[in-house]
C-alpha cells in the first residue's frame, strides 16, 4: 500500500485504535496481501492480534464502522464483559454502544448516535460518563495495551 491508500488505512487504524484503548487488544494495522482472498480489490487485510479480514480502507467511514464492529466482540472477550458499556455519573448502567455507519462511522446508544468512531473516550469524558473497565464491574483506571 502506498500514497492515498496508506494514508486512508492509517487514518482508519488511528481512529479505531483510539477507541480500543484500555481493552487490552493489540493495535489495528493493515497489510497488503493479494494472495489472501485471490479477489481483486480485497487485497488489504486488517490485522488485530489473531483477527484478520479483508477491508477497503479507502472508503474510510465504512471501514471505521466495520473494524470497530468486528473488534467489539474481541474487546468483550478480552475484558470478560460487555464493551463499550456506558456507566452514568451515579454508577448506573446506561447501555452498550454499537458501532454503525450513519454516513459517518459512529457509536450508537439505544439507536441514537453517541459519538464518531475515534472519539469514544473523549465523548464519554465530555458527557460526564465512564466506560466500565474491570471484569467484575469495578470502574478502574484505563490502561493501554502498550503500557506495561
Amino acid at each position: 500500500m502506498e500514497g492515498v491508500d496508506r494514508a486512508a488505512a492509517d487514518f482508519v487504524a488511528d481512529r479505531v485504535n483510539a477507541d480500543l484503548t484500555g481493552t487490552g487488544l493489540a493495535k489495528v494495522a493493515f497489510r497488503y496481501d493479494p494472495t489472501w482472498t485471490h479477489e481483486p480489490g480485497n487485497d488489504v487485510i486488517c490485522v488485530c492480534g489473531g483477527h484478520e479480514f479483508p477491508l477497503d480502507p479507502s472508503a474510510v467511514e465504512p471501514a471505521c464502522a466495520e473494524v470497530a464492529s468486528r473488534l467489539q466482540d474481541d474487546a468483550m472477550g478480552e475484558l470478560n464483559h460487555l464493551w463499550p458499556e456506558l456507566i452514568g455519573p451515579g454508577g448506573e448502567f446506561l447501555g452498550v454502544l454499537t458501532a454503525t455507519l450513519r454516513g459517518v462511522a459512529v457509536w450508537e446508544l439505544k439507536g441514537q448516535p453517541f459519538c464518531p468512531v475515534g472519539f469514544l473516550h473523549r465523548a464519554v469524558e465530555a458527557a460526564g460518563l465512564q466506560l466500565r473497565q474491570g471484569p467484575d464491574g469495578e470502574h478502574r483506571p484505563e490502561k493501554h495495551a502498550d503500557s506495561a
